[in-house]
């Protein structure tokens, strides 16, 4: 892979990942209006969160 098509790859990734946990906190509020726990979302929502910024700030990727 060159460094643009990685760089694109990552991009991309960042934006979907940030996305999913935005949809996923969107259907949470959802479920808490009809009275349905939805806990195990809100930590998935987060843990895409955590991992898109994780790529958006490291940088091990773009050595080679």
């Amino acid at each position: 892979m060159t460094p643009k098509q990685k760089e694109r790859a990552v991009a991309k990734a960042i934006r979907r990942m940030d996305e999913a946990a935005k949809c996923l906190r969107e259907l949470q509020q959802i479920c808490v209006e009809h009275g349905v726990d939805m806990s195990i979302e809100e930590k998935f929502a987060d843990g895409l969160s955590e991992r898109a910024s994780y790529w958006e700030n490291c940088t091990w990727w773009k050595r080679k």
